[in-house]
């Protein structure tokens, strides 16, 4: 399950401390050592000037002002090293007005149910913290299409107080996010990891337990090409995707690939008899639900 630490030290930690320890110790395909810093950022949220100095740091040159930052409005892009990231995040509690309300709850996914494809380190900063709801599931037992049935097992609702710290797993732990009491603000350590274009992330309901539909995120964009391959291309396009639909290491990419020749070749049938061959059920039970009629062409078929 997401892992929770109390806070237990007093101790504090200036930010270029801890960017010292997080690039001598992560290793961003061991959440391991991602835990193994649970401490050193909980000491960061004792510094109560850090976020002062931050404040300090980036107005002193607008020009330059937050360059690296392709995150919502939400986020404050801190530190970018090859193997990880840090950005701080803000949680305002909810709005008396409707409409700013809902646009609230679209920009800070409040209420909203979903999992990440890469394991992150959090900690509350500042104020009672976000509320969120806990659940888990079996990555492996889902083939990833709108309206799919998942085994979920509640584990917790808690929040994100100051010094809290909360470890998420990549592809299993699933959080709806309510608003906080009073103005928040959380620090995460996210690795950068291929893993992020292996796996896809996905909304859920939590009521009916199944999936609702697939986030964008930073593997995404490449299924366009896949989308533009079906509609403009000629046989040397065929002959490409063949080759990822059989030898990629990525089942998404093979399931793509397969979707996109079932399309350019019209030969549907055909080509979802050859993926129900491949290795992976997220490829094969893709396969099989084409197949009986249940998805068209990567779509979920509208219900009459």
């Amino acid at each position: 399950m997401a892992i929770s630490y109390p806070l237990n030290t007093t101790e504090t930690i200036s930010f270029e401390e801890l960017i010292e320890f997080v690039t001598a110790t992560l290793d961003p395909d061991d959440v391991e050592t991602l835990a193994a810093c649970t401490e050193k950022l909980q000491m960061l949220s004792n510094n109560a000037s850090f976020i002062t100095d931050i404040i300090h740091d980036e107005l002193s040159d607008t020009g330059l002002f937050q360059a690296n930052n392709t995150h919502s409005a939400q986020s404050l892009m801190l530190f970018k090293h090859a193997n990880y990231y840090m950005r701080l995040n803000i949680w305002p509690p909810s709005s008396e007005r409707e409409d700013i309300r809902q646009w609230q709850d679209q920009l800070y996914f409040y209420l909203r149910a979903h999992d990440h494809n890469f394991d992150f380190l959090t900690v509350g900063y500042y104020g009672s913290g976000y509320g969120t709801e806990l659940w888990e599931y079996d990555p492996d037992s889902v083939i990833g299409y709108a309206g799919e049935s998942v085994d979920l097992t509640f584990l917790e609702k808690t929040r994100l107080p100051k010094g809290k710290a909360m470890l998420y797993r990549a592809s299993r732990d699933i959080h709806s996010q309510f608003p906080p009491e009073d103005y928040s603000v959380s620090i995460n350590i996210l690795p950068t990891t291929l893993n992020i274009v292996r796996r896809e992330q996905f909304y859920f309901d939590l009521e009916n337990r199944k999936i609702v539909g697939t986030a964008a995120n930073n593997g995404t964009g490449r299924y366009l090409m896949f989308n533009l391959a079906a509609k403009f291309g000629n046989a040397k396009t065929v002959n490409l995707l063949e080759d990822l639909a059989h030898k990629h290491e990525i089942p998404y990419v093979r399931l793509k690939a397969f979707d996109a020749l079932s399309v350019l070749t019209n030969e549907r049938t055909a080509i979802w008899n050859e993926a129900m061959l491949d290795g992976h059920q997220i490829v094969s039970g893709h396969a099989r639900l084409f197949l009986d009629g249940t998805l068209y062409n990567g779509l979920r078929k509208r219900q009459s």
